[in-house]
């Protein structure tokens, strides 16, 4: 004899919370106007606060595009490069990526939602949502590589024309009855230097872009060539046109390796002067005591040696009779 069981009622519940993100979480946004407005942010936040950022894109090719001009923006031994983290590479590429993010203290790393799950890292400052997510699953995801383990951390979703509809849509999903805070540009002056450096970066790195793309498509046309066993024109007209071609294409190249070359050099050097307002100052202040207490150390040196010059020479004198 078998007993039948009555029917069973099953309920859901929902354990989470309704706002899905960590507590210990801050949460703000930067509207930016153009990529320019955009890129100029994103160096300004990484100039003006530092720490471990990581730094979300939609896409490989904005990973990749943020990885040039950000290496132009890298003082020479001694920032370290941003990495990279994307789909498109092998497990040890990423591996060691994601080994170089964690070794430093300051580090950076470019990444595409590859990286919002499944990897821990440990004490990450800020996640800059360079662009902003397409679903609300995705920004949570992303946030959530922050602020782990009781500690603090920062979001900051960068907002532009043509995003505004996804973020209001991520709004509406984390049922937030208002817009997130406005962070604030705090120092204007280094906000305006770090524009014109972005500028400069951007210009070297479409320099750079052009000469690449013009050697793959000189290359390209000599290997068809061989392999198709074809030879110059005997013509003597049509020698002396293709030659001018390669000598034009030649200066012009010389000529923009030049102009490469001298906006390097002014990257460098604004780069190593690049500080903070309050920084500046107050290094200025400690330089100009230095200077101070330099020179007063430096009147004192030039002081003994002339008494002792002037005792030699009293010394050595003769003696009158």
């Amino acid at each position: 004899m078998y007993m039948r069981r009555g029917p069973e009622k099953l309920a859901v519940v929902d354990l989470t919370t309704t706002k899905k993100i960590p507590n210990m979480l801050v949460e703000c946004r930067m509207d930016c106007t153009d990529l320019l407005h955009k890129d100029a942010n994103l160096f300004y936040l990484l100039k003006r606060y530092g720490g471990r950022t990581l730094v979300f894109c939609n896409s490989v090719s904005a990973v990749r595009r943020l990885q040039a001009i950000l290496r132009k923006l890298t003082r020479r031994n001694i920032d370290t490069l941003p990495c990279i983290l994307h789909g498109r590479m092998k497990e040890k590429e990423r591996l060691k990526s994601v080994e170089k993010f964690a070794a430093s203290e300051n580090s950076i790393l470019l990444a595409t939602d590859v990286a919002a799950r499944g990897l821990d890292f440990q004490s990450v400052q800020q996640i800059i949502h360079y662009q902003v997510p397409q679903t609300t699953e995705n920004y949570i995801h992303r946030s959530g590589r922050t602020a782990r383990a009781l500690n603090s951390g920062l979001s900051i979703l960068f907002v532009d024309p043509m995003d505004l509809q996804y973020y209001q849509k991520i709004c509406r999903g984390m049922e937030k009855n208002e817009d997130l805070e406005v962070l604030t540009i705090d120092d204007r002056k280094l906000f305006e230097s770090c524009k014109y450096l972005v500028e400069l970066a951007t210009e070297a790195e479409s320099i750079e872009h052009r000469g690449r793309k013009q050697r793959t498509k000189s290359s390209w046309f000599q290997r068809m060539a061989k392999e198709a066993d074809l030879i110059w024109d005997s013509g003597e007209e049509s020698i002396s046109t293709q030659k001018n071609v390669l000598d034009d294409d030649n200066w012009h190249q010389k000529k923009m390796d030049r102009k490469l070359k001298q906006i390097e050099t002014t990257l460098q050097k604004m780069l190593y002067s690049l500080t903070p307002s309050n920084l500046c100052k107050e290094n200025n202040n400690h330089e100009a005591e230095d200077k101070h207490n330099e020179d007063a150390k430096e009147r004192v040196r030039k002081r003994m040696k002339l008494e002792r010059g002037k005792n030699k020479w009293l010394k050595k004198r003769p003696k009158l009779k």
